[in-house]
């Protein structure tokens, strides 16, 4: 972006507020969406945003809280690239791994539009193209950020528990001490949701023996926001 960086939760959401009423239905995903236990893990309807406001304006009022904020990586960027846009607005430098390359065209559209020229080029967001999970798409990703030159890993790609766990093996590493690891969907319902299972057993240790303290922002019945601190635990 060419123009200066919006300051304050308030500015911010005032500038996250305009791109999700421009992008699909141009709703923000109400809290008391339920997903359908044969959706497959998809929204019935296109959300601006696949967020609860309360959840991700809380989300990123913890952030602005935050001293460093300089390198993000997130897995998935979702039908129109709105946490990709959001990140922007708070980190000096956002990664999205996607394997659908039409959604990163569909989001240099939507830039275009919302800020009347092209902004994608000007060094602060990198995408890397293919499954999280594939060798090659690891290697770009370590080669680009190296390990421990995260600030934040926001994992949303694949909600399977075979998926979640392994975005979550593959790219803690890459985060620095300090540094947040955060998952989304945190209390899904749906059958076969994985981001639940997994925090319950971090939480508890039971895959590697390190107990991480849990935090969570929920605001909603089927959504929220889960956190911990690389390096910290109980």
């Amino acid at each position: 972006m060419n123009r200066s960086r919006p300051r304050g939760i308030d500015e911010i959401m005032k500038e996250l507020d305009r791109w999700v009423a421009s992008c699909g239905s141009g709703r923000y995903v109400p809290s008391g969406y339920v997903s359908s236990a044969d959706a497959d893990f998809s929204l019935v309807e296109d959300y601006g945003i696949q967020q609860v406001r309360e959840e991700i304006r809380a989300f990123a009022e913890l952030l602005l809280r935050r001293k460093k904020l300089g390198r993000a990586l997130e897995i998935g960027l979702g039908y129109f690239g709105s946490t990709h846009f959001l990140w922007r607005l708070l980190f000096r430098h956002i990664s999205t791994v996607e394997y659908q390359r039409d959604r990163v065209f569909l989001l240099r559209e939507n830039c275009r539009r919302h800020f009347g020229k092209h902004v994608l080029a000007d060094g602060r967001s990198s995408f890397f193209f293919g499954l999280s999970n594939s060798p090659s798409t690891l290697q770009a990703v370590l080669e680009h950020t190296g390990p421990g030159g995260l600030d934040m890993l926001f994992i949303d790609g694949d909600h399977r528990y075979e998926g979640v766990l392994a975005d979550w093996l593959l790219y803690k590493h890459l985060v620095a001490p300090g540094g947040l690891v955060v998952f989304h969907d945190a209390v899904a319902g749906i059958s076969g949701a994985g981001v639940p299972r997994l925090l319950k057993q971090l939480s508890a240790g039971s895959i590697d023996g390190v107990k991480r303290d849990i935090r969570r922002i929920v605001h909603s019945r089927d959504c929220g926001i889960a956190y911990y601190v690389q390096g910290r635990t109980k």
